[in-house]
């Protein structure tokens, strides 16, 4: 199941830079279209993905070397509706202010002993 193992991404094809090719590649367009993906397939399970939840999708997907889709669709697989780093930052952000408030306050209580 989904759960145990993980699912195996292909990795995405090296692409041109934009504006090398022809007028057809200014998209970027993989560099040869008959050329065998050399590398093997990544399996992606739910604590890899947990490693990036603290990254936007495009980020984490780069860092991945797969697409956004395919990592959007094993989160699908995997009960994952949608990718937390929304969700998680402010959180984040919310405790930060918490624990500076209360080192403030911390320090604030020693000075006056």
């Amino acid at each position: 199941g989904a759960k145990g193992g993980g699912v195996q991404v292909q990795p995405r094809l090296r692409r041109r830079k934009q504006g090398e090719g022809g007028k057809q590649a200014l998209g970027g367009k993989p560099v040869d279209p008959d050329e065998e993906v050399d590398q093997d397939p990544i399996v992606v399970n739910a604590s890899l993905l947990r490693e990036y939840f603290n990254l936007p999708l495009a980020d984490a997907a780069h860092k991945l070397g797969i697409c956004a889709t395919a990592i959007k669709k094993v989160c699908r697989k995997m009960g994952i509706s949608k990718w937390p780093y929304k969700t998680i930052k402010p959180i984040e952000r919310r405790i930060q202010y918490l624990r500076e408030k209360l080192a403030g306050k911390e320090a604030a209580q020693g000075a006056a002993l």
